[in-house]
């Protein structure tokens, strides 16, 4: 009788190790797997986060027509981009007391999806009665088709196609003046992935010093510049 019961602890003892070592393990193994679906689900919003965002995009080592250093525009909502020389700057890359003064042009605000994005001309050519000039794109939804590429006619000029980069635009003359401040504007629309696209090349002049207003071979050439941008725009 003493004998079978110290045999009794003895065979307790060797059944709870094992057992101790099961529970051991199933916890090392468990705990990793925590980790491990945890560090899953950690992962998983910052990949989601990167395909929802729709940043602008901008680089400078772009070379076109022999004119390096250009910067490049990339709009990946409404799949479109532009290239402009060192001597334009977009407005969220200026401070505000770096964006030209105008009474006719006040394109400051890009942050909304459908505000107007703004490219400024910084340089350093002017002339008397010289203001500004910028190049504007304006982007609706709402807008059809139809009521986007409608023919129009101001100042006695109907609108005239043209294609660039294999794109019809609608073209159309357009200006202002008030307080002494003449708006010229040469304006482009189309239709594509979804939303009118207005874009609009303008400069801005007053009166000037000598009463004359802007110089006209001056207006020339900074419609040239502007053009010449214009001329960049392309759709993925």
């Amino acid at each position: 009788m003493k004998n079978s019961q110290r045999a009794v602890p003895t065979v307790r003892q060797g059944f709870i190790v094992p057992v101790l070592l099961l529970i051991i393990a199933a916890l090392l193994i468990g705990g990793g797997a925590y980790v491990y679906v945890k560090n899953q689900k950690s992962v998983q919003p910052a990949q989601s986060n990167t395909q929802a965002t729709s940043t602008p995009s901008q680089s400078s080592t772009v070379t076109q027509n022999g004119v390096a250093n250009l910067k490049t525009y990339t709009d990946r909502r409404y799949r479109f981009s532009f290239s402009y020389p060192t001597d334009f700057a977009l407005s969220n890359d200026l401070t505000s007391a770096a964006i030209p003064q105008s009474y006719s042009l006040n394109c400051t605000d890009i942050g909304g999806s459908n505000a107007p994005l703004c490219l400024w001309y910084i340089g350093k050519q002017t002339s008397d009665g010289f203001d500004a000039a910028d190049l504007e794109v304006s982007i609706s939804t709402l807008a059809t088709a139809t009521e986007c590429t409608e023919t129009r006619e101001r100042y006695g000029q109907k609108t005239q196609q043209k294609s660039i980069n294999g794109i019809t635009y609608y073209y159309d003359l357009a200006g202002g003046a008030a307080v002494g401040h003449y708006l010229s504007t040469h304006q482009y629309r189309t239709y594509k992935n979804g939303a009118c696209l207005t874009i609009s090349l303008n400069v801005d002049s007053n009166p000037g010093k000598l009463e004359k207003g802007l110089d006209a071979k001056f207006l020339n050439m900074m419609f040239e510049k502007l053009e010449a941008v214009f001329d960049t725009f392309k759709f993925n």
